[in-house]
């Protein structure tokens, strides 16, 4: 299928061992935790994908959660066919409160729960949003890819996951070797049974790690 913008090569990595073991998916799931614009989630989807373009929208499930209001809201008009939940995952429920960076797309998606994480002085402001678990927003489907982007909180996304991270084919997590989720999230997907095929360092000192469920 074609994709709607230039490829992501970074992408490759999973796209590549996804295939390699589970082959295309006639009805791909896909969910994005920490999706800025939803893009990665659209590309992932269709690149996975077995059938005929012209069906994917009625296929294809994307789920893309995303706390920043605004972004959120350029999800829905881009994509009206994902559905988009304002929620930060962790490993809680609730409200916390959330950075919003400002400026163009690499400091928007620098926007975390963790308030104060960038050295450098973007501008931003704090808001409250609403977190949530993953166990309790995902039902029994089997999802093909979940990919994980949330500056230094991705192990509390894998906590909040609980019993139904093994629902989850091939995930894609960036960790930050500044935090011990580097360490922590490597530890957790080896005993859940998960083999690390590929870890890729993108921007200095964040790697990109992709897990197959065996």
């Amino acid at each position: 299928m074609n994709n709607p913008y230039k490829l992501n090569t970074w992408l490759n990595p999973l796209i590549q061992n996804y295939l390699n073991y589970f082959d295309r998916a006639e009805k791909p799931v896909v969910w994005e935790v920490g999706s800025r614009d939803g893009r990665d989630a659209v590309e992932i989807a269709t690149r996975i994908y077995a059938g005929e373009e012209q069906w994917f929208w009625s296929r294809a499930v994307i789920v893309a959660l995303e706390p920043n209001p605004k972004q959120a809201k350029l999800i829905e008009k881009e994509y009206p066919e994902i559905d988009v939940l304002r929620i930060a995952a962790s490993n809680q429920r609730g409200e916390a409160p959330f950075m919003v960076y400002k400026g163009d797309e690499g400091a928007v998606g620098s926007s975390s729960l963790n308030l104060h994480w960038k050295e450098d002085d973007l501008e931003g402001d704090v808001i409250t949003v609403k977190i949530d678990r993953l166990d309790k927003l995902i039902k029994d489907e089997q999802i093909d890819v979940m990919k994980i982007d949330v500056e230094g909180h991705a192990l509390e996304v894998m906590e909040g996951l609980g019993d139904k991270l093994n629902q989850v084919k091939a995930f894609h997590i960036e960790t930050e070797k500044w935090t011990d989720s580097d360490i922590k999230v490597k530890a957790l997907m080896m005993t859940k049974g998960y083999i690390l095929v590929d870890e890729s360092e993108q921007y200095g000192g964040m790697p990109d790690q992709v897990w197959i469920r065996q």
